[in-house]
């Protein structure tokens, strides 16, 4: 069973900090940590796709992505990570063709991807909250620029690189 890291705690802590009442900008900070750590997910997914030979590529991991969630994600990154140097949008995946039944088979574990992305959020969330009211709310090293939360002390995941 996967369990929140500490760097997530302390982000959703420092949400919760910051905007001690239910306002939009919280719930629109919140709202970004999930959908981070659901792409981090479903990009994990993604690689062992391509680990199986698939030929990966931006546009196919877009589209998958798509099929999965009915969402992309940011296209910067999915060219960050899928991309290949000198290679020409006209040099298409030959798996794109079956991008139907690449999505189908691997459908079920888009949404358990998605369900464990969920229920570490839950538990990181859960625990920001109870370190709260416990006197805590936050994590030391979290910068707050322009009205944003800055995340400068957790560790770099491997898509971050």
């Amino acid at each position: 069973m996967a369990t929140a890291p500490e760097w997530l705690i302390g982000m959703i802590g420092t949400v919760l900090h910051i905007y001690s009442d239910d306002t939009p900008r919280r719930a629109g900070h919140l709202g970004a940590i999930k959908k981070y750590l659901k792409r981090e997910h479903l990009f994990k997914l993604l690689l062992h796709i391509q680990s199986t030979g698939i030929d990966m590529t931006p546009t196919l991991a877009q589209k998958l992505l798509k099929e999965w969630v009915n969402r992309g994600a940011n296209y910067n990154a999915i060219v960050k990570i899928f991309g290949t140097p000198g290679r020409a949008a006209n040099n298409r995946s030959k798996d794109i063709k079956n991008l139907y039944e690449i999505a189908e088979q691997y459908h079920q574990d888009a949404k358990s991807a998605v369900a464990v992305a969920e229920l570490i959020y839950q538990q990181a969330y859960n625990a920001a909250l109870a370190s709260a009211k416990v006197g805590g709310g936050g994590v030391p090293g979290f910068a707050i620029l322009a009205g944003k939360v800055g995340v400068a002390s957790r560790e770099p995941l491997e898509f971050d690189k």
